[in-house]
């Protein structure tokens, strides 16, 4: 079985990855991934000023994060993280992976 860093050490590593091993034909088939992949790095990134955005960037991340790893899993049948916790997955999320909202099966 595949370890993860071989995908990358980081989570930007293996998104990257991940953008570099689709063929067109797969960027046409999850056609949102790179809206995701936008709003995950303009949602990533901590603020001292802990306010009423902060829970609202914290979903949206991990949202977008959640739909990234969903093609990821999908590709090379590991997640992107390494602990559930990390996706904010349930045991079945985390065993079975989910379904990307953005593809055209």
């Amino acid at each position: 079985m595949k370890e993860l860093t071989e995908y990358g050490r980081t989570t930007i590593d293996r998104v990257n990855f991940l953008i570099n091993a689709l063929s067109e034909k797969e960027k046409k088939n999850y056609f949102r991934l790179e809206s995701f992949i936008k709003i995950w790095a303009a949602s990533t990134g901590g603020s001292a000023d802990i306010n009423e955005h902060t829970d609202f960037f914290i979903r949206t991340n991990t949202y977008a994060l959640r739909q990234i790893d969903a093609v990821f899993f999908k590709k090379f049948g590991l997640h992107i993280e390494k602990n559930s916790h990390q996706l904010q997955m349930n045991e079945d999320e985390w065993a079975n992976g989910i379904k990307p909202i953005s593809h055209n099966d």
